[in-house]
């Protein structure tokens, strides 16, 4: 569990913002009042609240967005602003200049830093990471499946399929029958609990990051 800062409008208890200290939390309404005058607004208008959050209660990327503060957070505000200066905020324009594994990449490192709350890898010798594992299938294999296994899978392969995506250098061939990665790198999670939850929630985003379009058919 980890103790936020919520700062709500106290008119319609609309939020504000949320902060990992109440010295943000005030200095983020200060900074509000002072840059817009012309709203005459006060620090009366704004309520702070002390709220309990835990990583296991973010499964969207805007949950993930608000845990670290909304745009408050420099990974944040470098989404919206990738996203205006591409495509004028709209992600599927995006998507067709940049591609979805840039997108997904973006929202990905949001997502890893608000699920390992603060921890972040520092590649020393005998520390672990770990990372979201996903199998491939055939489509022999996948044709054999429950409705309710079908419905964890995200995609399926062709003959071969490779990944250097910067999460982990993989590989997979004769009909996806063999696999092997290499090479963690900074989207790594704290725990095996932390990277199995954002595998699981964020599973689509890491198909976009790991796989190109055509791979995904």
């Amino acid at each position: 569990m980890k103790t936020m800062y919520v700062v709500e409008y106290a008119c319609d208890g609309k939020r504000f913002g949320m902060y990992e200290t109440k010295e943000d939390a005030q200095k983020a309404v200060l900074a509000n009042v002072e840059e817009a005058p012309e709203m005459k607004r006060s620090i009366f208008d704004f309520t702070l609240k002390e709220q309990e959050t835990s990583w296991k209660d973010i499964k969207t990327f805007d949950d993930a967005c608000t845990a670290l503060g909304g745009c408050n957070n420099a990974l944040v505000e470098g989404y919206y602003d990738a996203l205006s200066m591409a495509s004028d905020g709209v992600e599927n324009a995006f998507i067709g200049l940049l591609g979805a594994d840039t997108l997904a990449y973006i929202k990905l490192r949001i997502i890893t830093a608000a699920i390992n709350e603060g921890w972040e890898p520092k590649f020393t010798e005998n520390e672990w990471r770990y990372y979201p594992w996903y199998y491939l299938f055939t489509e022999e294999e996948y044709s054999r499946f429950t409705e309710e296994k079908k419905q964890r899978c995200v995609l399926r392969a062709c003959y071969n399929a490779s990944a250097f995506g910067g999460l982990v250098c993989a590989y997979a061939c004769v009909a996806s029958t063999y696999s092997g990665t290499l090479v963690g790198a900074r989207l790594a999670f704290e725990s095996e609990e932390k990277a199995k939850h954002a595998g699981v929630y964020f599973k689509e985003l890491w198909a976009d990051f790991c796989f190109r379009e055509a791979e995904k058919k």
